[in-house]
């Protein structure tokens, strides 16, 4: 009897915590992402896909209905969801070579300049659309990010990265 009294208040200690953490993001609702520097080379481009950690949390609700995991499991998923959300990078380009990963470096940065974080990217999964290979990355941003920020991608062979601007709408 006591270890199920013990149980339930951790459950609900952990929902607490996801609640007060949601509440605490819960004004940012989504971000705007605007490119202000790159694809001066036409043989690469790089995009950024953004989701916040309310949409991860929503995603991992949504995953957790259509499967039908136990609260457990549940909370367990929602415990992993980054506070900054995630940056999934993509590059394009002519070749298979261009389009690795392998060198490029992301940067966060806040809008005083403030270096956030450093990430090289090691990841190779490569997938080919209908004109081009794209290189895919995911980044997970363990920290709050600010409501304006900005992500360089950074790539080993070429001068001129790409400069995303990213606020909250």
């Amino acid at each position: 009897m006591n270890q199920q009294v013990l149980f339930i208040a951790v459950i609900m200690a952990m929902m607490a915590g996801y609640s007060q953490k949601a509440d605490a993001l819960d004004t940012i609702k989504d971000y705007r992402i605007n490119k202000i520097i790159g694809d001066a080379n036409k043989n690469v481009g790089a995009d950024i896909e953004y989701k916040t950690y309310r949409q991860l949390c929503s995603d991992v609700d949504n995953k957790a209905d259509k499967e039908m995991l136990s609260a457990d499991k549940k909370s367990e998923l929602l415990s992993k969801v980054p506070q900054g959300g995630q940056i999934t990078i993509l590059i394009k380009g002519s070749t298979v070579e261009r389009s690795r990963l392998g060198e490029w470096t992301l940067l966060i940065k806040d809008e005083s300049d403030k270096e956030l974080l450093r990430k090289t990217s090691n990841y190779r999964r490569i997938q080919h659309d209908k004109e081009s290979w794209v290189g895919v990355e995911v980044v997970l941003i363990p920290f709050s990010v600010p409501a304006t920020f900005n992500v360089h991608l950074i790539p080993p062979y070429q001068t001129e990265g790409s400069v995303f601007k990213l606020t909250t709408i």
